[in-house]
Formats: C-alpha cells, sequence, structure tokens
C-alpha cells in the first residue's frame, strides 16, 4: 500500500469521526433547546392559570354561581306556588335531574337566566378513609351556552347539630366571558329580593308582636 493510499484513508477515518461528533454536538443541543422551550411553556402554563383563578377569585363569580346554585334555584318549584315573589324575573328553571350511588350524589340543574342557557350540576363525592370514616366533598360545574365555564371545588363539614353545610373554595376550571358579569348581576338581584322579603316579614312581625303587647297591657 502506497503512502497516498494510506493518507487517503486517514483522512476519511478523521473527518467521519468529526462528523459524528458534531452530530451528536447537534442532537444534544436540540435535546436541552427543546427541554429549554418545554420547561418555558409549562411555566408560561402554570402563571396563566394562577393569573385566570385570582380572576375568578377576585370578580366574585364563585360566590355568585354557588349562591344561586344552593340557596336559590332547587327552591324555584316551591317558590313558584307558595312564594312567587321571590322568583326573579329573568331567572326560569327548565329542568331539574338528580342520580345517587353509593359514591357519588349528582343534581343538575338547567335555566335560562336573561334569556341565555344555563347548567349547574353539583356532583357531591365520598371517598373513605383508612380508618372507615367517609370523607365528603363536592363539585359545582356551570355550563353556559352548552359549554362548560367553571368547576367549583366544595368543601363540606358535617356537624351533628347543624347538619351538612357546603361552602365554594378554589377553582379547578375557569373560562371568562360576558357569562361571569351575567351571574354576578343576577345574583346581587336575587339576594336583594331576599334582603326585601326579609324586611318585610319583620316589619310585619314586629307589628303584631306590638298589637299583642297593646291587647294583653290594655293599651
Amino acid at each position: 500500500m502506497d503512502v497516498l493510499t494510506v493518507i487517503k484513508r486517514f483522512a476519511r477515518a478523521l473527518l467521519a469521526r468529526i462528523s459524528a461528533v458534531f452530530a451528536g454536538f447537534r442532537e444534544a443541543t436540540t435535546a436541552s433547546s427543546g427541554g429549554d422551550m418545554m420547561h418555558g411553556e409549562e411555566q408560561r402554563i402554570v402563571t396563566e392559570v394562577k393569573q385566570r383563578k385570582e380572576h375568578a377569585r377576585e370578580s366574585g363569580v364563585i360566590t355568585s354561581a354557588f349562591n344561586l346554585y344552593h340557596r336559590n334555584l332547587p327552591y324555584y318549584d316551591a317558590w313558584g306556588t307558595n312564594c312567587p315573589h321571590l322568583l326573579h324575573p329573568a331567572v326560569k328553571v327548565t329542568n331539574k335531574t338528580r342520580t345517587n350511588s353509593r359514591t357519588e350524589a349528582l343534581e343538575r340543574i338547567e335555566a335560562t337566566i336573561r334569556g341565555n342557557s344555563y347548567a349547574f350540576t353539583f356532583r357531591e363525592c365520598t371517598t373513605f378513609m383508612p380508618d372507615g370514616e367517609p370523607y365528603t366533598y363536592g363539585y359545582l360545574d356551570v355550563d353556559f351556552e352548552g359549554q362548560r365555564v367553571m368547576t367549583i371545588d366544595c368543601r363540606c363539614e358535617d356537624d351533628k347539630y347543624a347538619g351538612r353545610t357546603w361552602s365554594p373554595g378554589d377553582v379547578s376550571a375557569f373560562i371568562d366571558g360576558p357569562w361571569v358579569d351575567e351571574l354576578n348581576l343576577i345574583s346581587t338581584d336575587v339576594a336583594h329580593l331576599h334582603e326585601e322579603d326579609s324586611k318585610r316579614r319583620q316589619e310585619r312581625a314586629n307589628k303584631a308582636e306590638l298589637e299583642r303587647l297593646k291587647r294583653n297591657f290594655g293599651l
């Protein structure tokens, strides 16, 4: 084998090794860049979710939706018969269903509010702790025009004297939109209706008590 052939083979081998090194460097650089991009995207999403949760809390819509479902809509049928003055003219309950199982109770109330379609679905869940004690929690899903726009994580307290009470916690889903202001407005109006009714009933009770005192003491 002549010297020229040896030199050519050595040059080809060296070039192949250099190419392999650069290929490995490119792969490592690409992987590192992709990892940085994924980390950056993850951070962006986490930050955005945190801001949207904060907006849901600050807007007041969590309390508004929770109060509408737990304190008003379930009683619309009875109020329509016995207390029609408690019904808000812009709120109509169109359907109500309930299903139960050993570990979950589900109630769905469909309503129109100012002509828009809403559905409130409350899921009451029960799990059992290692010691056999039940642990109950819930979720309130709010749908607007057929789209899920909010899920409220709900806490349950079970007092042997006061019974079971629910309170709203954080949101695990929230999509902002015109429904936020709408629910806040309706919730405020409904609360005002009930406050006025409570004042009227208190005034009647005070008047009746005064009349009783006048009779009993000859005044």
